[in-house]
């Protein structure tokens, strides 16, 4: 193999790794998401304490941990999707907050942070060629 076959084959191996990496970040996104509705919409308790919350997510943490560690792959990609809407059930009071007071604030820390994870993705994908 010439070293220039060498250097396309890792370049893409690089991009099928970030493509991996966006799919899975924008499926937390996605699940937390849902653990924010599922909070505001009422359909889970909203008097269950927020420290409920982070604890059963670094639970979470350490539960996935292990299944990686144990190879059980499905173990650990469903703790992750459990985790994610954990996290937003566990930040769902502040959103909630901010959508009653500054709904516009909202939507402006949305567009900020597409707009940084879409720039960040561009310049990575840009400069692994």
């Amino acid at each position: 193999m010439l070293p220039h076959e060498m250097l396309q084959t890792q370049t893409q191996v690089e991009r099928s790794l970030l493509s991996r990496v966006m799919g899975w970040l924008a499926l937390s996104l996605a699940l937390t998401t849902g653990g924010i509705y599922l909070w505001i919409a009422g359909v889970v308790p909203q008097n269950i304490p927020w420290l409920l919350y982070f604890i059963v997510a670094i639970g979470l943490i350490f539960g996935i941990q292990a299944a990686t560690n144990s190879k059980n792959q499905s173990l650990a990609v469903g703790l992750f999707g459990l985790f994610s809407v954990i996290e937003g059930l566990f930040i769902a009071p502040i959103v909630a907050y901010y959508l009653h007071a500054a709904p516009d604030a909202v939507g402006s820390a949305l567009l900020g942070t597409v707009g940084i994870f879409l720039v960040a993705a561009a310049v990575v994908y840009l400069t692994s060629i």
